[in-house]
């Protein structure tokens, strides 16, 4: 699986048009899939339901379908239709997606899924510091103004920038 999971997560009113909708879902998983190369999620309440109770409108399934993504809801998820989603290209991540009631809270129902990602360790950082109380600053600021900072300084923003940082540098090693 990939280092992190982009998630794009909708909404699309019963009224709203279903060509639009699908071409605007289409232009966003597109646009994520050449944006980044993480593990992609779709979820949502679509509200377009299919010809049977466990499927959503098949237009709506050719979307995610056609960049890989998986729909791992499967069972209705208001009355006898099937309005929800929850699609990835990486369904090993997902365990456990249920469909519950939850009480009759909402009009629809709660889906759950267990996502199983791995935290990578932070890679080591080496960590350098300097004792500033050791530091004489009389001398220090002596070293600064014999430099090329006050005696040369570059011409530029940027050059006068990075002379700064390696003057500043080489001084506090010396």
């Amino acid at each position: 699986p990939s280092a992190s999971t982009t998630v794009i997560a909708l909404y699309r009113p019963p009224s709203s048009p279903l060509p639009l909708f699908f071409d605007e879902l289409s232009d966003v998983i597109a646009a994520v899939c050449v944006e980044c190369r993480d593990t992609i999620v779709v979820c949502g309440d679509a509200n377009c339901p299919g010809s049977s109770s466990s499927s959503v409108d098949e237009r709506l399934a050719s979307v995610p379908e056609a960049f890989g993504l998986k729909q791992l809801v499967n069972k209705p998820t208001r009355g006898d239709n099937l309005l929800d989603i929850l699609a990835t290209d990486d369904p090993s991540l997902f365990t456990q997606t249920i469909v519950d009631d939850a009480g009759g809270l909402s009009d629809h129902c709660l889906v759950t899924s267990s996502l199983s990602l791995r935290r990578r360790p932070s890679p080591a950082q080496p960590l350098s510091f300097r004792r500033i109380k050791d530091i004489n600053t009389a001398e220090f600021e002596a070293a600064l103004y014999d430099s090329e900072l006050f005696n040369s300084p570059a011409s530029t923003v940027d050059g006068f920038t990075q002379q700064l940082a390696d003057v500043v540098t080489r001084t506090l090693n010396d």
